[in-house]
């Protein structure tokens, strides 16, 4: 199983210490269970390669902005709470729970620069930035209560995170890969979840020989 996103950090440098319960950060990484849940960062922090989530709780501090770099995006601090994914495609969502962050791409897709507030999200990858209005503010982060959610998510990425946050092993066929999945489920319900994918999308989940199950194009005669 691939390990989630490890624990932000500053490259070359040891984070220091800010006010208590100023900034806290809970990574999604099931391999981090014995960490302090409440990590306190100050100044800039990094999130290293491979595919994760990390759920960030900031008060604002004057004069000290807190930012988190994910790739080429960079999310400013503005007293808040909310999560920052890198996807197993590569995309950048950024989720508000509450308060607002600002947003911003000058490289590596098309250029955005916004200030997200409570319910906003955007997702940016290579060929485009996506807004969009969450329906429960309140789930953000909902893969620390167990729960996977998705608004217009790749499938491939969705089979990722069923990979690190379950023990199904899902392999993705490139034909379907982009296919845009929206979805809430548990992860203790990961196969049964998947046992009902065709009904949405023009798939087949089959199992292989070696446990994992495979998602490939539905048989033509099948597509919906």
């Amino acid at each position: 199983m691939a390990s989630a996103w490890p624990p932000p950090h500053d490259p070359g440098k040891r984070p220091r210490h800010a006010d208590p319960d100023a900034r806290r950060r809970q990574p999604g990484d099931p391999g981090a269970r014995d960490a302090p849940a409440d990590g306190r960062l100050a100044g800039r922090t990094s999130l290293r390669p491979g595919a994760g989530e990390a759920l960030f709780d900031v008060r604002h501090a004057g004069g000290r902005p807190f930012q988190v770099e994910a790739d080429q995006t960079r999310v400013t601090v503005l007293g808040t709470r909310f999560e920052v994914r890198r996807a197993e495609s590569g995309e950048i969502g950024v989720a508000v729970a509450r308060g607002r962050v600002a947003v911003r791409r000058d490289a590596g897709g098309p250029a955005f620069d916004a200030v997200l507030s409570r319910g906003d999200s955007v997702a940016l990858d290579a060929r485009e930035a996506r807004r969009a209005r969450l329906a429960d503010p309140e789930a953000v982060a909902d893969w620390r209560r167990g729960r996977l959610s998705y608004a217009s998510a790749r499938l491939t990425d969705v089979a990722s995170d069923i990979g690190r946050f379950s023990s199904v092993r899902v392999v993705t066929s490139p034909a379907v890969a982009d296919l845009r999945l929206t979805a809430s489920f548990r992860t203790d319900q990961a196969r049964a979840f998947l046992a009902n994918l065709p009904a949405a999308l023009p798939v087949e989940v089959t199992p292989r020989a070696d446990g994992a199950l495979a998602i490939t194009p539905a048989p033509s005669g099948n597509k919906k």
